[in-house]
């Protein structure tokens, strides 16, 4: 019970994941990318849920066999709201194919990690499933984060060889005062 012994605000503030979120929320609303904002706000909002409810079901299953069912409850309710964003056309469906796959792993994960858990002590999923869970934290960021670099990318591009429209419409810049 010793796992939960930290300031969880401090703490939130300091995952890596949460972080990189919020960015991805500020990188979309800035570019004025729809798409990308809604599949990272939801992103953010399921990894700041978890994060907070992780200690509040550790002390709750003190056996450490429902939390693996739950973290699979939890990924099937993320999933969901992000169906109801794609047929609502909010999200891409490269996207929204892309984290399906990546809940399908979750919930095999989950799944494996439960029997071992309760029949075996952690012996066969103990360096497995951590490794696996962040690979998943990371491929799911890659994933809401791609439209967001590619589109900064095309931005850049379109700098770089003068096809940049600027904010006044014509082609001396920001700092027509000057001529």
């Amino acid at each position: 019970m010793g796992e939960c012994n930290f300031d969880p605000h401090l703490q939130m503030l300091l995952n890596r994941y949460i972080l990189m979120s919020i960015a991805l929320i500020g990188f979309s609303f800035t570019l004025k990318n729809k798409k990308s904002l809604w599949l990272a706000i939801i992103t953010a909002i399921s990894f700041w849920s978890g994060y907070t409810l992780q200690c509040d079901f550790k002390l709750i299953d003190p056996e450490r066999v429902w939390r693996y069912v739950f973290w699979v409850g939890f990924d099937t309710v993320y999933l969901l709201i992000l169906f109801g964003l794609y047929k609502l056309k909010k999200v891409e469906t490269w996207q929204f194919a892309a984290i399906c796959c990546l809940q399908a792993f979750s919930f095999f994960i989950q799944l494996l990690r439960l029997p071992d858990a309760h029949k075996f002590n952690y012996i066969y999923t103990d360096g497995f499933y951590s490794l696996s869970m962040n690979l998943y934290n990371i491929l799911i960021i890659i994933v809401v984060a791609l439209p967001t670099i590619i589109t900064i990318h095309g931005k850049i591009k379109e700098y770089r060889n003068g096809r940049y429209e600027h904010r006044n419409g014509n082609d001396r810049g920001m700092f027509d005062a000057r001529y």
